[in-house]
């Protein structure tokens, strides 16, 4: 891949992984099939994080430094579009149920994008400086660890009111999901 990796993402429709590159501005597209990079996609300035909604055929991947978020068709590999989001994008979930994108900023909110349209419609304040996120899609949750504290913030991705605050180890950065189980 490219230089400083950071981003990961699956797209299991296709069986391609997405790799953000930090240090290129670009996206490495990997078929896991074969083990070999088939397209590189240029994005904005220091790319982190990335998801992918395998429905819709779209990657999302947040550009640090451009304080947006570049819209990818995985079936083309091209940027179809670029959003505005918060100061310091960093890390990207999606409701697909709900078609919203969770974007973390590093002052200290969370970006609400409509997939739909690609418009914001909102944002999360957080008390403190959000790292890791994950999306349980039925339950409509947001699950966003905290750099700064010992915590995960519970958010509900309709009202996108913060509904809890949950005490964790020290400065929990991974978040992940088990839909299955309703666990975090």
């Amino acid at each position: 891949v490219g230089r400083h990796p950071v981003g990961v993402a699956v797209d299991p429709s296709s069986r391609s992984v997405y790799v953000t590159n930090f240090d290129d501005s670009s996206v490495s597209v990997i078929d896991t099939a074969k083990g070999t990079v088939i397209a590189r996609v240029g994005v904005g300035s220091h790319p982190g994080g990335v998801a992918v909604d395998p429905d819709a055929r779209i990657a999302y991947v947040t550009n640090g430094d451009n304080a947006s978020v570049s819209v990818i068709d995985t079936t083309t590999h091209t940027v179809t579009a670029t959003v505005p989001g918060g100061k310091g994008p960093s890390r990207v979930a999606i409701d697909r149920t709900a078609h919203r994108l969770f974007v973390t900023n590093t002052d200290p909110t969370v970006t609400v994008i409509d997939t739909g349209n690609r418009t914001v419609i909102g944002s999360v304040a957080l008390r403190v400086h959000p790292a890791g996120i994950a999306i349980d899609s039925a339950s409509h949750t947001a699950y966003i660890g905290s750099g700064d504290d010992a915590s995960v913030s519970v958010v509900d991705t309709i009202s996108l009111g913060v509904t809890a605050s949950v005490p964790v180890g020290q400065r929990p950065a991974g978040v992940a999901v088990d839909p299955a189980t309703n666990t975090a």
